[in-house]
């Protein structure tokens, strides 16, 4: 305790600068500084949140001595996509100050692997800022997609081996594909490389089976490996062709609607006698295959016979995968994969593109449709460039897969003016939300009534 005594011997306690400021009447600026403020106090400089952990992980707050006045502090998050605090307020004063009070941190759900790294900040008026560091540790796995499990082809043949990655990573990851026996089959590529972007798009391995002169079947496993990724493991077994297979060239098609192809068959050993082969569409209104059989002997089992592939036209836009099996008694079976891409662009038909109708007389028509079946519901809209000339109803047509060809028809009337001048009026439809459907106009010759006209 302080005292100041002066000649008439009494003494002046106080407690604080501010207290005998008062005391002596004297402007707090005279004496000194207030008090400093109090501090924010964390039970932590740092955490650790799961991602998708719904309790949370948790730290308190209090102050470190009573404020003199109620204090509200804001708890923000740095990143509220990668994690959340709750509450986003807390309040002291001189009762609770040094009462502990809980905040929750929630580390969210993403589809990358990558961990977020994210500050807290607590902030209140008059207060230092106060944060705290935390990890929003991701909970994903990268994994590696390869299908199918398991490849079984002959020798000189081939068959494809899709890989993709299970989720996004940070940056660009480079797979790598190891056989197990190079001298039984090779690789068109023996890595991939997928970016953030792209980890889910499927991107293809051609295996080829290569010929040798014994009569065993060949057993290996490709390996495929990544960084950050557990490794993959396929089966692979070559058919040796001295046991007899089928051969096809190329195993692989790609072709467009109304487009022919044609791929080549052959046995690898002599049949001793004769031996016909069955050419099977998985799917014959989408390719069909002509011949659909071949017969082979013992003077032209490796003579190549060649197959044809027609795709057919159908009514949507999607493009089509279809599976060619050809198969033949004792003998191991090939397959052709293939791609027939889709030549039809969806469009608005109107027919006519081109109507007349009279002030206030009969009203005229015209259809509407679409060129392709849609894979969605497409809603067309009609835009009227001068509605004070002719009404159209309706305004708004919807086509689906099962209505797309079936005409809609539009009713025009044209309305009664005061002129004597024909009108022309453009209406134009659109598909709504489809920048990639062009849209089509229909134009409308009003002829005026008045005057004879």
């Amino acid at each position: 305790m302080q005292t100041i005594q002066n000649s008439m011997k009494y003494t002046v306690s106080y407690l604080s600068t501010v207290g005998l400021c008062g005391l002596l009447g004297l402007a707090v600026a005279a004496c000194g500084d207030d008090e400093p403020e109090p501090a924010l106090l964390l039970s932590n400089t740092s955490l650790m949140a799961g991602e998708g952990n719904a309790d949370g992980v948790t730290f308190t707050v209090k102050l470190s001595e009573a404020p003199g006045r109620d204090v509200d502090v804001a708890i923000a998050s740095s990143n509220a996509g990668a994690a959340t605090v709750s509450p986003a307020t807390i309040a002291f004063n001189d009762d609770n100050f040094n009462t502990e009070q809980t905040i929750t941190i929630t580390a969210l759900e993403d589809d990358n692997i990558t961990s977020e790294e994210v500050e807290i900040t607590l902030s209140a008026t008059g207060l230092d800022d106060a944060t705290l560091a935390v990890t929003a540790v991701d909970n994903d796995t990268l994994n590696i997609v390869a299908n199918p499990g398991i490849l079984e082809l002959a020798e000189d043949s081939s068959s494809a081996l899709t890989v993709s990655l299970s989720a996004e990573p940070a940056g660009n990851i480079e797979v790598t594909i190891l056989s197990g026996d190079q001298d039984a089959a090779k690789l068109d590529v023996t890595s991939l490389t997928f970016t953030p972007d792209s980890y889910d798009q499927a991107q293809t391995v051609t295996i080829t089976g290569l010929d040798d002169d014994d009569q065993t079947d060949e057993a290996f496993m490709l390996l495929i490996s990544a960084p950050d990724a557990p490794p993959v493991s396929i089966n692979v077994t070559v058919a040796d062709d001295d046991a007899r297979s089928l051969i096809v060239e190329p195993a692989i098609l790609e072709l467009n609607e109304e487009e022919t192809k044609t791929f080549e068959v052959t046995l690898s050993a002599d049949p001793q006698g004769s031996v016909e082969v069955a050419i099977i569409s998985s799917d014959k209104a989408i390719a069909s295959v002509e011949p659909n059989t071949l017969l082979f002997n013992s003077d032209d089992f490796d003579t190549a016979k060649t197959v044809t592939i027609k795709a057919a036209k159908d009514a949507d836009i999607r493009d089509e995968e279809v599976v060619i099996e050809v198969i033949a008694p004792a003998t191991t079976d090939a397959t052709v994969n293939v791609t027939v891409l889709d030549i039809d662009t969806q469009a608005i038909v109107v027919e006519p593109a081109e109507v007349t109708v009279v002030e206030g007389g009969d009203a005229a028509e015209f259809t509407v449709a679409l060129a392709a079946q849609p894979q969605e519901e497409i809603t067309v809209t009609l835009e009227n460039s001068d509605s004070e000339a002719v009404s159209a109803d309706p305004t708004t047509l919807t086509f689906d897969a099962t209505n797309y060809n079936t005409p809609q028809t539009v009713t025009v009337t044209g309305k009664q003016d005061d002129d004597a001048h024909d009108e022309s009026v453009i209406l134009t439809l659109s598909a709504e939300g489809r920048a990639d459907i062009q849209a089509e106009d229909v134009t409308v010759t009003v002829t005026d009534d008045e005057y004879g006209n």
